[in-house]
């Protein structure tokens, strides 16, 4: 564990996460229901924002094929300074969670983190699927 090795004192899930996007909506007698039906949202995006100032935007994917540089040929662009890093990320926020505002900048982890507790809270009292446990409620039982 290289946190501790390193004798960090801090938790590493201040820093690092992955979070899941995903919609759950209701699903009819006539499909299976009532109740609900989740699935993933998928996006493919490769950029990495720093601090506001930097953007770098590429079509990489972390594997040998873009990597080795002997397959796949890849383009990245670095924007330095100007506004575009800060609206990249503000957009991808607000595209993400729906209200970039719910989100501070200098405590993105902790903050997405919120976020995530709320929309797996609401998705559990509207649709009684406990996420990321994996299961839900139907008939008033956990399955």
């Amino acid at each position: 564990d290289v946190w501790k090795a390193e004798g960090l004192k801090s938790n590493w899930r201040d820093y690092f996460s992955f979070f899941f996007i995903a919609n759950a909506v209701a699903a009819p007698a006539d499909m299976g229901g009532p109740g609900a039906a989740f699935y993933g949202i998928f996006t493919h995006a490769k950029f990495i924002v720093v601090d506001d100032y930097v953007a770098l935007v590429g079509s990489a994917n972390i594997n040998d094929r873009s990597l080795k540089g002997d397959r796949d040929a890849e383009v990245g662009v670095k924007i330095v300074g100007g506004t575009y890093a800060r609206r990249l990320r503000e957009r991808v926020l607000e595209g993400h969670t729906g209200n970039a505002s719910m989100i501070d900048p200098n405590r993105l982890v902790s903050s997405m983190n919120v976020v995530a507790a709320l929309n797996a809270k609401e998705l559990y009292d509207k649709m009684g699927i406990k996420f990321p446990e994996g299961t839900f409620t139907h008939a008033g039982r956990s399955e």
